[in-house]
């Protein structure tokens, strides 16, 4: 997938029905840590899977998976109720590409979300099938 063809399909927060995603899009996809927050956990301003990895434990107090990983490039986290794995630049490669397809095709997660250069998969229950190229 190009950059463009991802920037063209694309959503946004308006586009996310459901309560538990639109909560997720502006409280830890797209919410901005403090210079301070970045500090304390030593995350660089250009580390997308290290700010993501720090708020999804942050705010939905989870913790990571001491399971096999899927790939080198990602982390599974996980409490009792909830499991979100982030993979690290899913379209850097084909090989990579190939990898995120499989991991999305996979029954366990029920909700995808792709913010191309991260991608987090999420094992909620609650939340139906569903896949989201988000901006």
């Amino acid at each position: 997938m190009t950059r463009l063809y991802y920037w063209l399909h694309a959503q946004t927060q308006y586009n996310l029905h459901s309560p538990f995603l639109f909560d997720m899009y502006r409280e830890v996809l797209f919410a901005p840590l403090t210079p301070e927050e970045r500090r304390r956990h030593a995350i660089p301003r250009h580390d997308r899977y290290r700010e993501l990895l720090y708020k999804c434990c942050n705010h939905y107090h989870l913790q990571p998976a001491n399971s096999q990983q899927p790939t080198a490039h990602s982390t599974l986290l996980t409490n009792s109720q909830l499991s979100i794995l982030l993979v690290s630049h899913p379209h850097a490669t084909p090989a990579a590409e190939q990898q995120w397809e499989s991991l999305k095709a996979d029954p366990t997660y029920q909700v995808s979300l792709d913010l191309y250069d991260v991608a987090l998969l999420i094992r909620n229950p609650r939340l139906s099938r569903q896949h989201f190229l988000l901006r």
